[in-house]
């Protein structure tokens, strides 16, 4: 399925547009109400003002926050959602090595159980740089769900962040496909791609020879509807043919 990330609000307008469903940020997952067809994928689990990684309030403000989101999420019909939130993971000057490694460790292991509890799924996305100074690779993402032996942790494949980083396809391929939960797409800009053009063609390649069973989330920074057409769409079914 090919679905798009969005408002809310844009549900009817998203699937006129022809797409399969919305993925929302974690925010509006409350305001859900029964839809005709479900919503399946949300993203941004954690706020910015719920850091990990900062004074222990905020630390247990987020674990408390994605706990009770996990419990709404298994009530409105979510079954993946996407912890990004570069922010809310990002490590900052003042915080130990010590800190950063109990803390992200508790957090996975206490989320993981959650999840598995309320039957969510969670997508740990490597971010660039430019977002978070935690986990930038594919490798690292792997690294944190192979030690800790998650189950209800995989991977979001974003297209956009894998490029810009130093990841290496052929060692994911060789370690980690089975990981791969779910799957961001957009331009190299960070923006709607008007058509698979638009994405670096190694990626499409990549996809089209190993994704074809999982859903493709369209995502758009800023997120504009008039710059959203239905032809990317069509494109997509390319890969799964």
């Amino acid at each position: 399925m090919i679905g798009l990330c969005a408002p809310l609000l844009m549900f009817e307008d998203v699937l006129d547009l022809g797409f399969d469903y919305l993925e929302i940020k974690c925010s509006e997952i409350s305001k859900i109400k029964p839809k005709p067809k479900p919503f399946y994928y949300a993203n941004s689990f954690i706020p910015a003002d719920k850091a990990l990684f900062k004074d222990e309030k905020q630390y247990f403000d987020s674990v408390n926050y994605c706990c009770d989101l996990l419990s709404i999420s298994k009530s409105k019909g979510i079954k993946h959602i996407t912890l990004g939130s570069g922010i809310a993971r990002n490590i900052p000057n003042s915080a130990t090595n010590r800190t950063v490694y109990e803390r992200w460790k508790r957090f996975l292991k206490t989320i993981d159980y959650e999840a598995y509890m309320t039957g969510v799924f969670i997508g740990l996305e490597p971010l660039v740089k430019k977002e978070t100074n935690f986990i930038n690779t594919f490798l690292e993402a792997q690294h944190w769900i192979e030690t800790l032996k998650l189950k209800s942790f995989g991977i979001t494949f974003d297209t956009y962040h894998i490029y810009h980083e130093m990841n290496d396809l052929d060692i994911i391929k060789k370690t980690g496909l089975s990981l791969v939960s779910h799957i961001h797409m957009s331009n190299n800009e960070k923006c709607y791609p008007k058509s698979l053009n638009e994405v670096p063609s190694i990626l499409i390649e990549f996809i089209k020879n190993n994704f074809r069973d999982l859903d493709i989330s369209i995502e758009s920074v800023p997120f504009l509807l008039n710059d959203i057409t239905p032809k990317i769409i069509l494109d997509l079914k390319y890969l799964s043919t």
